[in-house]
Formats: C-alpha cells, sequence, structure tokens
C-alpha cells in the first residue's frame, strides 16, 4: 500500500500522542493544511484501513417531511417533548446543535439529530470529524509493512523520532509480554 506524503505526515502526527488517539485539529501535516483538508485526509486513511474517527453532526436543517410534520397536530404523534423542541428549532432554518432550545439537553442532542434524521424529520447538512486514531491494522502496516522509499524533506526528526518511539515499543512489548 501506498501513502502520499500528507497522509504520512498525518500518520506521523499520530504517533505523537497517547494511544495513538488525538481530536482532528491535532493532526496537521503542516501549518497550511485547512480543516477539510485534514479531514479528506483521515477519510483517506480510514478507507485504507489505517485510521478510524469520531465524528459529529454540526449542522441540520428540517427536511420537507419534518415541515409538514410540525403543521400536524403531534399531541398524538409519536415524539418526544425534546424531539419536538428540536424540531421547533430547526423551523428557523440550518442550524448547528448549541442552537436548539436550551430545554433539550446537551448531551442527548446529537441522539436526537440522529434520531429524527433516520425518521427524515431532519436533513443533517454537515458532519465533522472530533477526533482520529491509529486503528491495530494500521499499527501493523506500519511497523511490519511499511516501506518508505524515495525523498520526502518535509518529515522532520521529531516526526521520525515519534517513529522509532513507536517501532521500539512494539519490540519491547515482544521481548517481554507481560
Amino acid at each position: 500500500m501506498e501513502l502520499t506524503t500528507p497522509e504520512l505526515k498525518f500518520l506521523m502526527r499520530l504517533l505523537a500522542h497517547p494511544d495513538y488517539r488525538a481530536s482532528l485539529s491535532r493532526l496537521s501535516p503542516n501549518a497550511k493544511t485547512s480543516a477539510a483538508q485534514r479531514e479528506r485526509l483521515c477519510r483517506q486513511l480510514s478507507q485504507k484501513g489505517l485510521v478510524d474517527y469520531s465524528q459529529e453532526i454540526s449542522r441540520f436543517a428540517l427536511s420537507p417531511a419534518g415541515r409538514t410534520f410540525l403543521g400536524l397536530d403531534h399531541h398524538n404523534l409519536l415524539v418526544t417533548p425534546d424531539e419536538l423542541l428540536t424540531l421547533k428549532s430547526a423551523a428557523k432554518g440550518s442550524l448547528t446543535p448549541e442552537q436548539i432550545h436550551s430545554r433539550v439537553a446537551i448531551q442527548t442532542r446529537q441522539r436526537l439529530i440522529g434520531t429524527l434524521a433516520e425518521r427524515k424529520l431532519v436533513k443533517i447538512t454537515k458532519i465533522q470529524i472530533q477526533a482520529a486514531w491509529l486503528t491495530t491494522q494500521g499499527q501493523t502496516f506500519l511497523r511490519h509493512h511499511y516501506s518508505p522509499y524515495g525523498h520526502a524533506q518535509a518529515l522532520t526528526l521529531t516526526m521520525l523520532g515519534d517513529y522509532l518511539k513507536f517501532i521500539r515499543q512494539a519490540a519491547t512489548h515482544s521481548l517481554n509480554p507481560s
């Protein structure tokens, strides 16, 4: 499997964090990498099985079915009070989870939006990756199968040091299984 230089740098940045896991904002291959580029790299590496990630709904809107639903008598329909408040909040236009009515608990908003999206009452318009981590397959690939070639001047000695520490930890664990 071949890696582009930005993909390799993304993986090297992951190696610098505990448990090879970090928020996406901390995984910039370089200072000029945009958030959209980081998300694209993360998704590409995920498709290769090297990285996995968590994501969060960051923007949603009322769907046509949701608009129709709000025009109906909701007292007899299967909808919770929090779902109804979420739908009424979305009636004003596209919004973020933070803009949902304050009576809806912050920790339940992602789940509520997801449930309403499954029922086609809202449409999710933007999802953001929150954190990424190196998968077991990614660790195996970097330890046993990755063979760099060519010259990439963009890699730093710190990245090389993180990679060496990663390799040494694997060697230490194989010599001293606990």
